[in-house]
């Protein structure tokens, strides 16, 4: 690159989807208070106590694994993200997926189940905005 390339790292992010404890050790810390923390709790067994953060615990292991296909964990996890901030709609990632997945176009219909898995997981709790 002829220009410096920024990087993508946010020092304050509003939501943070951490898959397992590590990260939410990590990175947990940098939320903006009154952010989200949308937290793999089949990983993290432990509710992390982050003060002035919405902490939502979503098992999305297990519900991948109730999918048939543990490797939906993102698309759950994506789900919960869109139940608890509006900016993105479940409509405009439905009419990405065909090319998110093009060469795998079967996977369209696995990936909006598990979606829709993790908007329903995270209403079930209360947390969905």
């Amino acid at each position: 690159a002829d220009a410096e390339i920024g990087s993508p790292l946010i020092q304050e992010p509003t939501v943070l989807v951490a898959m397992n404890g590590p990260s939410v050790e990590r990175f947990g810390k940098d939320i903006a208070k009154g952010g989200t923390l949308i937290y793999n709790a089949s990983m993290v067994p432990e509710t992390p106590n982050l003060p002035g953060v919405r902490v939502v615990p979503i098992a999305a292991n297990a519900i991948a694994d109730s999918l048939g296909d543990p490797r939906v964990q993102n698309m759950v996890m994506l789900g919960a993200v869109l139940a608890c901030d509006p900016t993105v709609s479940k409509e405009a990632v439905w009419a990405a997926l065909p090319q998110v997945v093009k060469s795998r176009p079967e996977l369209i219909e696995l990936n909006k189940r598990a979606i829709n898995a993790g908007i329903d997981a995270t209403m079930a709790i209360g947390s969905a905005s």
